[in-house]
């Protein structure tokens, strides 16, 4: 009796660990009975329907794993606790594609007959994933304002000087070279804009490693171009640390903001990023060594640019610290806090 119960409680965990790789397939046959049933979101389904069903929804999650935490065997039924993580990229029985990773505990309840699976009751919480339709309509809300406050803006700068330039074509030439100077910059920046936008709404991008990569491709470019010296850093930060698309967004908004003022107001040979994770924070520092400036004189720095790091940093429940000194450079601090989310039944 003990190596059947081994046997079959082995074969649960096989079959659930299998979940949404190319192994599934062939457990089929090797571990469902031919008269299996199973409950699929409330829906009795047969062994075909069943196959059929759980292709598609495999499909609808990539990075799939399944990992089965505790067993329980009483004659023959199985009873397994499992742990599933995976990237939500597919509308799911009607709920919306919450394009981000999930985390989610379940309890499976598995009936064999001759060492097959004749009967598969599944409980997951599935709320977890109408909760994340709900936070997947913020995050449009959010990036639609930014749509509108920040391209839409540019957009109106770009006509308005259009209509001017039409107008001066043939009255002033100096001026009309000094607006198509600015239409030209404020097309640069609407590029920069929405491509700071799409990169922020792809899943794929919600790990470290696709942020520091542009954080340091973006300051690299540009800093090569002036000749000023860059160091970037990373220490003991998983490369696939999951980011939230605000945590990504507003982070490399920050260090972006942090380098255009440097280039602009310091006059730095070098400037340098480094990254470490510390607790449950990741932190994130960036300096210059050139001239600082007065922290206590408002005129003699760029106070938008301040209030602007400021604001993102709050929007994350992040803590930034900028500290200068004439003649000493400027330092900018930012500690992200990065607990990782745990959803139980």
């Amino acid at each position: 009796m003990k190596t059947y119960v081994a046997h079959i409680k082995q074969i649960a965990k096989e079959w659930h660990e299998a979940f949404g790789t190319n192994r599934l397939k062939d457990y089929y046959d090797q571990y469902l009975h031919d008269d299996f049933t199973a409950d699929f979101f409330g829906r009795e389904v047969n062994r075909a329907q069943y196959i059929q069903q759980y292709g598609k929804f495999a499909e609808e999650f990539k990075d799939n794993k399944v990992v089965v935490e505790y067993q329980i065997c009483q004659q023959e039924k199985v009873v397994s606790v499992i742990n599933w993580t995976a990237l939500h990229l597919g509308n799911t029985m009607g709920m919306p594609v919450a394009g981000a990773a999930i985390n989610i505990n379940g309890v499976s309840i598995d009936h064999f007959k001759n060492g097959k699976v004749i009967r598969h009751h599944p409980f997951f919480d599935t709320a977890l994933l109408v909760k994340r339709s709900a936070v997947r309509e913020q995050v449009r809300a959010r990036i639609a304002r930014d749509l509108h406050d920040n391209i839409g803006s540019t957009l109106g700068s770009v006509s308005y000087y259009s209509e001017m330039a039409q107008q001066l074509i043939r009255e002033d030439q100096t001026k009309l070279a000094t607006l198509l100077k600015k239409i030209e910059d404020a097309s640069h920046d609407l590029v920069e804009e929405m491509s700071d936008i799409v990169w922020a709404v792809n899943p794929l991008n919600d790990n470290f490693a696709q942020l520091s990569f542009r954080m340091k491709n973006y300051a690299a470019d540009l800093l090569a171009s002036r000749n000023i010296n860059f160091q970037f850093e990373t220490k003991d930060v998983p490369e696939l640390l999951h980011l939230s698309i605000d945590q990504r967004k507003n982070i490399f908004l920050i260090f972006k903001e942090g380098i255009y003022n440097a280039v602009k107001y310091a006059e730095c040979p070098a400037i340098s990023t480094s990254i470490y994770k510390e607790d449950h924070n990741l932190h994130v520092e960036l300096r210059d060594n050139g001239k600082g400036y007065d922290v206590n004189n408002k005129s003699s720095y760029n106070g938008n640019g301040i209030n602007n790091m400021k604001r993102r940093a709050e929007e994350i429940g992040a803590q930034i610290s900028i500290s200068s000194e004439v003649g000493h450079g400027t330092r900018i601090c930012l500690d992200v806090p990065i607990k990782t989310q745990e959803y139980h039944l």
